[in-house]
């Protein structure tokens, strides 16, 4: 026990009264006081017992109440949480279309070439077509000693007026 212990419990037990003390045990208090009576040793070490784990009460009973009101608190959200969350939604579905229409226009190209190419054996067989057609009219030609179409650059039908 020290001296500012003893004076703490004596001043909490006996408010007011008169006392005094000269060093640091209970040996060297003397009462003074004719009203009230001298708390007991064992009343003292109780009372500088309590106040010294009042502190630690105080502190872990402190603890105790800042961990259940946390607990009690609604969840804080991160700010913009709705906003960051709609971002990157956007930006994966905004990828997985530019992968289909990448996808689509590959298609399309793939289409395109295709009839490209049909179109082009169109030509070839129309151009084989007028070869086989000049060919005919030339052998007709040949056959009936007259000029065919291809030889005199008409093309087609004469009218006889």
């Amino acid at each position: 026990m020290t001296a500012g212990e003893i004076t703490a419990a004596l001043a909490q037990l006996r408010p007011g009264a008169s006392w005094s003390l000269s060093g640091d045990d209970l040996s060297s208090l003397q009462w003074l006081d004719i009203h009230e009576r001298r708390p007991s040793d064992a009343e003292i070490g109780a009372e500088i017992a309590r106040s010294t784990s009042l502190p630690t009460a105080a502190a872990q009973l402190q603890q105790h109440l800042t961990a259940a009101i946390a607990e009690l608190a609604p969840p804080k959200e991160t700010p913009m949480r709705g906003m960051k969350r709609l971002a990157f939604l956007t930006q994966d579905l905004v990828k997985n279309m530019d992968a289909e229409a990448d996808q689509v226009a590959d298609e399309i190209q793939s289409a395109h070439d295709r009839a490209q190419s049909a179109i082009a054996k169109f030509r070839q067989h129309g151009a084989d077509i007028r070869k086989v057609a000049d060919d005919i009219e030339a052998a007709l030609g040949q056959i009936t000693n007259s000029p065919t179409e291809a030889s005199t650059g008409s093309s087609g039908s004469t009218t006889s007026g």
